[in-house]
């Protein structure tokens, strides 16, 4: 299987491996900082099982989770993206490196936008990249999944009313070159009915890769 067709596990086996939570063949990032989960095969279901609270519900892709244990909830239809042209050319002003200072700013951005996968340790897993205006944090993108030879391009996030001004593909990519000039390749995901998205992301310079098929599971 290659690394993209499970991402969340090889990144918590791989440069993630500190912050993992970690049972038998199970993997899952603690729920502050992503809401994200992971197994080797369908045999280590009753590990990430181990892993929840009654109750609790966590985002597992790749290798789909059965057995007893985990119900169902939701599922998500995901088009993966991988960057395919050179190192671009960077000359956007706007665009700012984000630091911890920034963090409260972009959890308010991501309440508003994007609430449900960007948490409050979200910024910690990688570089970020911003866009200010008028002392209010408009535009987002970072660093998410880590792989041995992978980055994933993550939270890009425009306010509605800033967007139609290149805030998106600016952030985006900030992102791209910086993993880029650290030798691994960028990787991205949105969900199979943002046409728009998937449009940005193809003109900028990723090519589609696969469809992956991702499912909200909650402990029972």
């Amino acid at each position: 299987m290659h690394p993209l067709d499970n991402p969340v596990w090889h990144s918590l086996i791989g440069p993630h491996s500190s912050v993992a939570i970690a049972k038998g063949g199970a993997r899952r990032y603690d729920p502050q900082t992503l809401p994200f989960g992971a197994i080797d095969s369908p045999s280590a279901t009753l590990d990430l099982v181990d892993l929840l609270e009654v109750g609790e519900t966590i985002m597992v892709g790749g290798v789909i989770p059965s057995g007893s244990g985990l119900q169902q909830i939701d599922g998500l239809v995901i088009q993966q993206f991988v960057w395919s042209k050179p190192n671009p050319q960077l000359d956007d002003v706007r665009v700012i490196a984000l630091g911890a200072e920034h963090i409260p700013a972009m959890v308010a951005l991501t309440a508003e936008v994007y609430p449900t996968y960007f948490r409050e340790r979200t910024a910690t897993l990688g570089p970020y990249w911003g866009v200010f205006q008028n002392g209010q944090l408009v535009a987002m993108a970072g660093v998410r999944m880590t792989l041995d030879d992978f980055e994933e391009v993550s939270g890009v996030v425009v306010r509605e009313e800033n967007r139609g001004q290149g805030l998106g593909s600016a952030v985006t990519l900030a992102v791209v070159s910086n993993i880029l000039s650290r030798g691994k390749q960028p990787f991205l995901h949105t969900e199979d009915q943002n046409v728009v998205a998937k449009r940005l992301y193809e003109r900028l310079g990723f090519e589609w890769r696969t469809i992956r098929h991702t499912g909200k599971f909650m402990r029972i």
